[in-house]
């Protein structure tokens, strides 16, 4: 009980904090509002400042629960000082939509309270969003971190979580989240009473907020509710600026504030400044300079939300939007070929076509992680709303906040429009009273989570249960998550079998990363994992050993500088090599200190062809294109006569040829190499781990449904590391 108590308090204080200081600024702004829209509204606009101030904490070295505290005490203090208001008043909604609102809102509110105070056990949740917040916690302080792409996202609602999870850890995170589900109702509702179209709302917020995937989405420690909800509310703020096109500041500075946390919060949410932009020179035409006025003063607000986060991106990785364009902007830390690869899967999450996605994610819910229902499959005639204003301002903003779906189309991305087509949907229908209403109780009966089974997959990603012994903590916390979460499990074998510091190396995530303190480092979600990977892939997997050596021979020649140059244009073939080798009359030239290496792309991994390891490799990680090299300075000139590369069977269409310089220019020494005789590789799984002792992994958690995991088990017992233990469908090794 103790720690559920906890849990609410983390919860209600970030949440209070949030609330009061939007209320203060949106006071001080004398932004034209009731005081329930000063509530719901001041609590979005409130998270936006308060993440940002969390982040600028953080960055300071200063993220403490005490520091935290006192954040939370003078928000509040804020709040008390302008708590004296002029309020407006909202027009009446109808008696029984409110009901009705109200008595859906607290039969699956509760469900989704009991399900967000359970120990969180979400997938992403319990990994990568309360994973890194549980290591800025440790460390206190928001520090670069390179081994792993989702620790580079943008992370606006984590900075709330980090808040919430200095008082009540990981259930108190969650229930920050559950705060903005419980808020998005009344904003829709509130919106249509604002602008005379109370029913249709009150219909689209049930529609919203008993959506299936907003219900798991919004009880656990995810964004996606969060984003919709800051959408939303800087639609909202624009509305307020039609009805009220003199009162820039009042609205376009919260407004401004909402689009940039909607980047803050993910990175889709950039469409959110895209749409401010455009939205405030057409409701302000009749002005351009006042239209001017107010696109700066918008941009300008959502900049100071915003930006932050590729501020400290470019500083930490090179890269202001990482892990992503690393093409545009090479790094170190993501390979380009591995982006392309997932932005491929993200776009049809493993066959799945464009037009199987509306009854995918409305029906099913399997193949795309969760259904919204199927009353949304009614979108299309939303088109029929688009008659009056109201109807063609939602169409837009559903359009634009739509956008980015295509890049991923797994359903919950679905969720920032949802409120818009919900809208759309019920402005259709609300012509005809009795069917809008039979439209909204269907769907209440398809949401119901008892009831998703008899249409729905069975792994549809949904709410399952209404766990309330384990979310008061009658059931022992460890004991729920051992049963839900094979990830939880693991985490726990490797806190009980390693040290404290330990870093282990896994093929995927697996893990629960919330839930441990050692650092695991995955072999696909960054350069660092990816090239561990490869020296045990390069040991085990024919098809990427070192088994394919060229040689370029040719008459003595007198060099200082020599270099390979791929002059092809293959379709698909990457380019690697492992070593990089020079002779002279049989005998090999060693490696001296003042040789310099140099590659292009990825310089940074040019060492690995000179280390004299046939299990490390430079690779080009993009396909190859002419002019890419492999180059050596060997800081003096020396005869040479051979260069052999080892190289692996995987490039089969490129085509290399030798250059050579002393101090002058460039000049070809041979053209395409020749095959050469395959050098003993026994011993490559001895090398590969000292490859991970030289990175200082000790210990490979291998889960049993990765793909060959049969295999990685019998090289890594063949290599002499020592199986630890067995448990959560994983083997964890040391391989000391």
């Amino acid at each position: 009980m103790k720690a559920l108590v906890y849990a609410a308090l983390g919860g209600a204080a970030t949440t209070a904090a949030a609330v009061a200081l939007g209320w203060s600024l949106l006071v001080r702004l004398r932004t034209p509002l009731a005081r329930a829209e000063r509530i719901v509204l001041g609590f979005a606009v409130g998270s936006a400042l308060l993440s940002t101030l969390v982040l600028g904490l953080g960055v300071a070295g200063l993220a403490h629960k005490g520091v935290f505290w006192a954040v939370v005490v003078a928000s509040l203090a804020l709040s008390w000082r302008h708590r004296h208001t002029e309020d407006e008043a909202l027009p009446p909604a109808p008696r029984r939509w409110i009901w009705l609102l109200g008595a859906a809102y607290i039969l699956f509110g509760l469900v989704y309270l009991i399900n967000a105070a359970a120990p969180e056990c979400s997938p992403d949740g319990q990994t990568y969003h309360l994973g890194w917040v549980s290591r800025y916690y440790r460390e206190h302080r928001i520090s670069c971190i390179t081994s792993d792409m989702y620790a580079m996202l943008s992370a606006g609602m984590e900075m709330l979580f980090l808040l919430a999870f200095s008082i009540g850890r990981h259930s108190a995170a969650a229930l920050v989240h559950l705060s903005w589900l419980l808020a998005l109702p009344w904003m829709i509702l509130m919106w249509g009473r604002r602008f005379g179209v109370a029913r249709p709302a009150a219909a689209a917020a049930l529609m919203v907020f008993t959506s299936p995937v907003v219900g798991i989405d919004g009880a656990s420690a995810y964004n996606d509710v969060a984003l919709a909800g800051c959408l939303f509310a800087m639609f909202y703020f624009l509305q307020l600026l039609r009805q009220h096109p003199d009162r820039l500041r009042e609205t376009l500075i919260p407004a401004g504030l909402l689009a940039g946390f909607a980047f803050a919060i993910k990175y889709t949410g950039f469409v959110a400044a895209i749409f401010l932009a455009g939205a405030c020179p057409w409701i302000l035409r009749k002005s351009w300079r006042v239209a001017l006025k107010g696109v700066v003063l918008a941009l300008g607000s959502c900049a100071l939300v915003a930006l932050p986060w590729p501020v400290k991106n470019t500083i930490c990785l090179g890269n202001p939007v990482a892990p992503f364009f690393n093409t545009l902007f090479p790094n170190p830390y993501i390979h380009p070929d591995f982006e392309r690869d997932y932005r491929a899967y993200l776009r049809s999450y493993g066959g799945v076509a464009l037009w199987e996605v509306p009854r995918e994610a409305a029906i099913e819910g399997h193949r795309l992680g969760g259904l919204i229902g199927p009353v949304f499959l009614l979108a299309p005639a939303g088109l029929l709303a688009l008659g009056g204003p109201s109807g063609r301002w939602i169409a837009a903003a559903a359009l634009v906040f739509l956008a980015p779906y295509p890049a991923n189309i797994g359903t919950r991305f679905l969720i920032p429009a949802l409120p818009f087509l919900a809208l759309l949907i019920a402005l259709t229908f609300a012509r005809a009273p009795g069917v809008l209403a039979l439209l909204t109780l269907f769907h209440l009966w398809t949401a119901w989570p008892f009831n998703i089974p008899r249409y729905a997959h069975e792994h549809a990603w949904r709410i399952i249960s209404v766990p309330w012994r384990a979310a008061l903590r009658v059931a022992p916390e460890d004991q729920f998550l051992a049963e839900r979460s094979p990830d939880y499990v693991r985490a726990r074998l490797v806190e009980q079998h390693t040290p404290p510091g330990a870093k282990i190396f896994t093929l995927g995530y697996g893990i629960a990363l919330a839930y441990t303190t050692r650092e695991i480092i995955a072999g696909s979600t960054s350069a660092f994992g990816r090239n561990l990977r490869d020296v045990l892939d390069s040991a085990i997997f024919d098809g990427i050993k070192p088994a394919r050596p060229l040689e370029f021979r040719f008459p003595p020649q007198r060099a200082r500088r020599l270099r390979v140059v791929q002059t092809a244009q293959p379709k698909a073939d990457l380019w690697s090599v492992a070593e990089f080798r020079i002779f002279y009359q049989g005998q090999e030239a060693k490696r001296e200190p003042e040789w310099r290496v140099r590659a292009w792309p990825r310089p940074w991994d040019a060492e690995r062809a000179f280390d004299g390891s046939l299990v490390t490799r430079w690779n080009t990680r993009q396909t190859a294109a002419p002019g890419m090299f492999l180059e050596v300075d060997m800081g003096k000139s020396r005869l040479v006569d051979q260069v052999r590369l080892e190289t692996c069977p995987d490039h089969w269409y490129v085509r290399l040829q030798l250059e050579g310089a002393e101090e002058g220019s460039w000049r070809v020494l041979s053209g395409d190499p020749r095959p050469a005789q395959p050098i003993d590789l026994r011993g490559l799984g001895r090398a590969a781990l000292r490859e991970f002792h030289r990175a200082d992994i000790h210990y490979f958690l291998l889960n049993k449904d990765e793909f060959a995991a049969d295999t990685y088990y019998a090289h890594l017992i063949g290599w002499g590391a020592h199986l630890v233990e067995e448990r959560g469908g994983a083997w964890l090794f040391d391989l000391d």
